[in-house]
């Protein structure tokens, strides 16, 4: 009986170590969970290129993750925008950029160099480049991420007084994606006119219908980040709603942040550049250059946010 136990016991004891050896290769293996570490948290990628679509070349480029960051960052700030600036837009163009990269890893291309598209993406021969790579250099793998995972880094040149949440431009609605109330020193503002034919014209090009300017109406309605939700266009025959990410599209408009005005054109004033979800460029500049750091500019922008640093297995 004496020997039976003894024996199980042993075979206990064997079974324990295999085990115990085995564990540490199990942890080893390629997670897509974040650890968190304080204030920051780990995450895991596995690899650290970027495969770039070149549209001039027609070619595929493979760089480094480090090295678009810094080509980004060239194309879309200038060279003496505020350090803090320029590390949080750093920090937002490595989180969109590794987002895409695991959106479209199973495709020939991760992102595409036309700034239409995607980023802007430049060499940096010839340009000065020390302030931007001093950026990129002290926020290296740092990305900004939410419940684990990397985030859409969206971001735009200036959004006047709100930024928009994400649902009210591309649809699928982002929790650290809304509209916050935003501070710029140097705000874009643009006026676009147009004369009653030339209005009429882009109209019908769009298939709405042509107005009277002589009983034109024109109304705004504005959603909770006070830009135009829709553009209503009313005579004494007829009104027309138009969606307001159709009227900056239809009008080549720069942002949806817009007043109108009428006589004997119709004045479009338009306040801010570029769609205007996540971070503005603009802001961040303002933001830095009142003492904020990097971080708190990202958590101003991406709400909820959590910095975060990425290791990649290859």
């Amino acid at each position: 009986m004496k020997k039976s136990i003894y024996f199980f016991v042993l075979l206990f004891c064997f079974i324990f170590e295999v085990f115990s050896l085995a564990s540490p290769l199990k942890s080893e293996s390629k997670v897509d969970k974040t650890s968190p570490i304080g204030e920051e948290e780990f995450k895991t990628f596995e690899r650290r290129t970027v495969r770039v679509y070149i549209p001039e070349t027609a070619s595929v480029k493979t760089v480094d993750i480090e090295e678009y960051v810094t080509g980004v960052l060239i194309g879309e700030m200038y060279e003496n925008a505020p350090p803090e600036a320029l590390k949080a837009v750093a920090v937002a163009i490595r989180s969109y950029t590794l987002h895409m990269c695991d959106k479209n890893k199973n495709k020939e291309y991760d992102v595409t160099a036309d700034p239409s598209v995607y980023q802007a993406y430049v060499s940096a021969e010839g340009r000065r480049t020390e302030a931007i790579k001093k950026a990129v250099a002290e926020t290296e793998n740092e990305v900004a991420t939410y419940n684990g995972e990397i985030i859409l880094a969206l971001y735009h040149a200036s959004s006047g007084e709100y930024t928009e949440n994400c649902e009210n431009v591309f649809i699928e609605p982002l929790s650290y994606l809304k509209g916050v109330e935003n501070t710029e020193e140097e705000s874009y503002e643009d006026l676009k006119e147009f004369d009653i034919d030339e209005f009429n014209s882009i109209l019908e090009r769009n298939s709405l219908p042509e107005f009277d300017f002589n009983t034109l109406e024109v109304e705004i309605k504005r959603n909770q980040n006070a830009r135009c939700k829709t553009l209503v266009l009313k005579d004494k025959e007829k009104a027309v709603f138009i969606d307001g990410k159709k009227v900056r599209s239809i009008f080549s408009l720069r942002s949806t942040s817009l007043d109108v005005e009428l006589g004997d054109s119709i004045e479009f004033i338009c306040y801010g550049y570029g769609h205007g979800v996540g971070l503005s460029q603009n802001g961040a500049v303002s933001m830095a250059k009142k003492g904020k750091n990097y971080k708190e500019i990202l958590k101003k922008y991406y709400s909820g946010v959590t910095i975060s640093k990425t290791i990649y297995f290859s």
